[in-house]
């Protein structure tokens, strides 16, 4: 008897292991045989469901029979709900598919991936009274799905809908942030300032990291006037990490006391070849922007500029501290100020900065365009053609103002 019994669990751990075993093999012939072993296993039909409706031949009849039978065995499941629910969307019975997917969501109500797949079942569906909630209640527990949900969710709703049911009383200001750099990236800027302006009235709490890819779509988008609303917005809030301002002058950050943030109405720094710049501190005048010019080269350079709302019409001087270090081209740097909707209304620069100075002031006066409203500032290099044309050594910058004058 003691054999017999042993012989059986021996026989029983087998056909399990084996069995077990089927479950991810790609050879149907062996999982409908491991069923007929374990027809109770609910993973081996869930299996077999997953190989009838993504093999060779779909199949949605029998895989909606076979995750139906591993719901049933497993209710507990939400993914083989889920599973059941996609089937029946395949097979086009909307009714089957809903049924499932309530269960999936029941089953695991705190799930980012079932309530994904049933917002998006029922959007496809247009069952709107279900998809609203369970989009609002995705982006609650997950606020890192933001991009993806409401981009599924702005394909089937009016930006607006969206807005008042799902993301407006979103605690984290990330997930509306996110929704406004999506209308801006889709075309919908003004929807987004509307809505921004919306935002912004109820005094939220903000970081500019936050809103930096925001920003950086209206940039792209060359949006620039929204650009410098939503900045000028980000100031009065006093949100964490924005640059320092000094009364008066136009320039942001103009002492370089924060690492330019490269967004917005702040100093941009970009990648330049033959060029090195960054913030240094002085050993006697605080933090500057250094220019190191590595290689010698002849190239036209702007390796920082910021853009700066003005008012039409009116007259501005700018002006900065710098020096320099054996700056060999006639052709140094200067400071320039242009209008890069109107390359006629604007063109003043300061005298280039050549060979090696000390800390001295250069100043130029511009008078703003009768459309002009943003001007860009930069660091600027033109090219040489007075022999040596290349241009090597060291510039440094700071304390660079904007301010309005008669």
């Amino acid at each position: 008897m003691a054999c017999l019994i042993v012989a059986v669990f021996c026989y029983e751990a087998a056909r399990v292991g084996w069995t077990t075993e089927q479950v991810g093999a790609t050879d149907m012939k062996k999982v409908h045989a491991a069923l007929v072993l374990d027809p109770n296993n609910p993973k081996l039909h869930n299996w077999a469901g997953i190989l009838e409706l993504f093999g060779n031949e779909v199949e949605p009849g029998d895989a909606i029979r076979e995750f139906r039978t591993a719901a049933d065995l497993n209710p507990r499941s939400a993914q083989y709900w889920a599973n059941l629910g996609h089937a029946c969307y395949i097979a086009s019975d909307i009714s089957c598919g809903k049924a499932a997917y309530d269960k999936a969501v029941a089953a695991a109500p705190h799930s980012p991936r079932v309530l994904n797949e049933a917002a998006s079942f029922d959007l496809v569906t247009e069952n709107t009274d279900d998809a609203l909630p369970e989009l609002r209640r995705l982006l609650e527990i997950d606020p890192s799905s933001a991009s993806s949900a409401l981009t599924m969710g702005l394909r089937a709703l009016p930006p607006e809908v969206l807005w008042q049911s799902v993301v407006r009383d979103q605690h984290e200001p990330s997930v509306k942030l996110e929704y406004f750099e999506l209308l801006s990236t889709q075309g919908m800027n003004e929807v987004a300032q509307r809505l921004w302006g919306e935002f912004v009235s109820s005094g939220p709490s903000l970081h500019l990291d936050t809103a930096k890819p925001y920003l950086a779509a209206m940039e792209s988008q060359h949006d620039y006037a929204d650009m410098a609303r939503v900045w000028r917005d980000l100031e009065r809030l006093h949100a964490g990490g924005m640059p320092a301002r000094t009364l008066g002058n136009l320039i942001v950050n103009p002492r370089f006391e924060n690492a330019p943030s490269n967004i917005g109405l702040d100093w941009h720094v970009p990648d330049e070849q033959f060029i090195e710049a960054q913030v240094v501190k002085t050993p006697d005048c605080g933090n500057a922007l250094e220019v190191d010019y590595t290689v010698p080269n002849n190239a036209e350079s702007e390796p920082g500029y910021q853009r700066v709302p003005v008012v039409p019409g009116q007259k501005y001087e700018i002006r900065a501290l710098v020096r320099s270090a054996e700056i060999t081209s006639d052709s140094g740097p200067v400071l320039r100020v242009t209008d890069p909707a109107c390359a006629e209304c604007i063109s003043s620069k300061t005298e280039p900065t050549t060979g090696t100075t000390d800390w001295h002031e250069i100043a130029s006066t511009f008078t703003a365009g009768a459309t002009t409203d943003m001007v860009r500032v930069s660091i600027w290099r033109a090219r040489s053609r007075v022999f040596p044309p290349e241009i090597r050594g060291q510039f440094w910058i700071r304390d660079v103002e904007l301010t309005e004058t008669k």
